[in-house]
Parts: structure tokens; C-alpha cells; sequence
């Protein structure tokens, strides 16, 4: 079994079309969780298993187990701290790209490049972004994406609320 995974067994007692369950379908599960007061947006993002990640795949930034119990504001700025620095670290990674030199003409970010945007996120920024996610969480739900990739496309659409 590969980490951050499980095999579960799906029985369906009222099954919709041909009542087949395939590989990759998502399933909900209801699980009592710590009771802590004002769980941020990252709890949030983990809870619908929307999954971000450094470039390298190798650190998760919203990972369930870590925000499950231990989540408090110290944790959330550590987390959106990473995050900040792994946009960054793709900005220099694509800096010599020809989309990052193009002038943004909508949204926040108007008139800057998405470079310039890429190498100067702030957490309001970040914050804005992971809020509009959750705004669609449908769209994003059970889905691992590389957080610095994820950012730049949405200044990229203008950055919407």
C-alpha cells in the first residue's frame, strides 16, 4: 500500500446506473476528529484529501495526519511559510519559460509578470487562492497538485475570488 492511501471495501445498498464502484472513485468517510476550535482552510483542503505538494513531490503541505491533531496557528504559518517558499522555488525553476515573462493583464497581479507574481506571493495571497479552492472543492476533490504549478495558473486566470 502506498503512503497516504487505503483499500477500502464499498458495499452499495441503493446503486445508481450500473451500481459498479470503480478504481479511483472517490468514497466519503465520517470520522470524529479532535475538537478544535477555528480549523483553518489547510484542515479544510486535507478533510477533502486536495493535496498540495512541493515541486518534488516529496513534502505535503496539507497533509491529514499532521493537521488532524496538532493543528494551531504556529502550524498553519510553518505550512503557508512552505508553501510560500515552494512557489517561489518554481519560479526559478521556470523562470526562463516564455509565459513568465508575459504581462499579466487581469486581476491582483495586473501588470506584473507571473514571475514577478511567482517570486513575491504573500500569505493573503496564498490564503485567496487556497479559499477560492475550497469555494470548489468538487473540482479539486481527492486530487495532489504542486502547489507553485497550482498558484501560478490561478494568477494566471486572474487570480478570481
Amino acid at each position: 500500500m502506498a503512503p497516504r492511501s487505503a483499500t477500502v471495501e464499498v458495499a452499495m445498498d441503493h446503486p445508481d446506473g450500473d451500481g459498479l464502484v470503480r478504481v479511483g472513485d472517490m468514497v466519503e468517510v465520517k470520522a470524529k476528529v479532535p475538537p478544535l476550535p477555528d480549523r483553518s482552510v489547510l484542515w479544510k483542503l486535507a478533510k477533502y484529501h486536495i493535496t498540495f505538494t512541493s515541486e518534488d513531490s516529496e513534502h505535503v503541505h496539507t497533509d491529514y495526519r499532521r493537521l488532524y491533531v496538532h493543528e494551531n496557528p504556529e502550524l498553519d504559518d510553518e505550512v503557508l511559510d512552505a508553501m510560500i517558499s515552494d512557489i517561489r522555488k518554481t519560479a526559478k525553476l521556470l523562470a526562463d519559460r516564455e509565459f513568465m515573462s508575459k504581462t499579466l493583464t487581469k486581476g491582483r497581479f495586473k501588470g506584473k509578470t507571473l514571475r514577478q507574481a511567482m517570486e513575491n506571493p504573500t500569505r493573503v495571497d496564498v490564503l485567496d487562492y487556497l479559499n477560492y479552492v475550497m469555494k470548489y472543492p468538487r473540482d479539486y476533490y481527492g486530487q495532489e497538485s504542486k502547489i507553485g504549478r497550482a498558484w501560478g495558473s490561478w494568477v494566471l486566470g486572474g487570480a478570481p475570488q
